[in-house]
């Protein structure tokens, strides 16, 4: 199976993925929104990082592949909302 055909067939995770760490499609909406950014840019993350994996995928770990990039996608979709977020604000009094 090809980098290509992997992704295409586990596209699905990434919507996953989302709906585990943030409860659901709405509530991930609504916190990407709170840190100036779109739902689409959780997804595009999700995305990237599924790519990773898929051009990285060995065959003879089949049966981890969905636990492993699950667990790693929300860790980066968390990761973006941390460090590209709304950026915190410092006193010019400082």
């Amino acid at each position: 199976m090809t980098a290509e055909e992997l992704f295409k067939e586990k596209q699905y995770l990434v919507i996953a993925a989302i709906k585990q760490q943030f409860g659901s499609i709405a509530r991930a909406g609504q916190i990407a929104e709170m840190n100036n950014m779109e739902l689409g840019d959780l997804i595009q993350v999700g995305h990237m990082y599924l790519w990773e994996h898929c051009v990285k995928y060995d065959p003879e770990r089949v049966d981890t592949f969905n636990a492993y990039v699950m667990k790693g996608m929300k860790w980066a979709i968390s990761d973006e909302i941390h460090m590209k977020g709304t950026p915190f604000k410092i006193s010019r009094r400082v």
